[in-house]
């Protein structure tokens, strides 16, 4: 089962009742304005496998969801963003085509 919300002009925070989504497999947040750290609650997503959340604001530490071993995991870390990450696939966006790179 997939979320794809990217491009849709969102605002605010990821809301922790997206970690009782559990069939999720892959989330798309991708091109919107979200901000805050993603919650805690995404490490009880067992079946996710591909995490999109560049080109937001997102910040903090989101080494919790290293755990989950997902496939292609991209958000604005690095020099692109405000998110640490250890074990993202990706840094940042394809400015090219502006999609989710992957």
């Amino acid at each position: 089962t997939r979320l794809d919300l990217w491009g849709n002009h969102l605002t605010g925070a990821l809301p922790p009742e997206i970690g009782s989504l559990n069939s999720l497999t892959s989330i798309s947040v991708f091109d919107n304005n979200m901000r805050g750290p993603p919650p805690k609650s995404m490490v009880h997503l067992k079946k996710l496998q591909k995490l999109y959340l560049q080109k937001n604001e997102f910040q903090g530490d989101v080494d919790f969801l290293c755990g989950n071993e997902m496939e292609l995991f991209k958000t604005d870390c690095g020099k692109k963003g405000g998110v640490t990450c250890s074990c993202c696939t990706g840094c940042g966006y394809n400015a090219n085509n502006d999609k989710p790179i992957g």
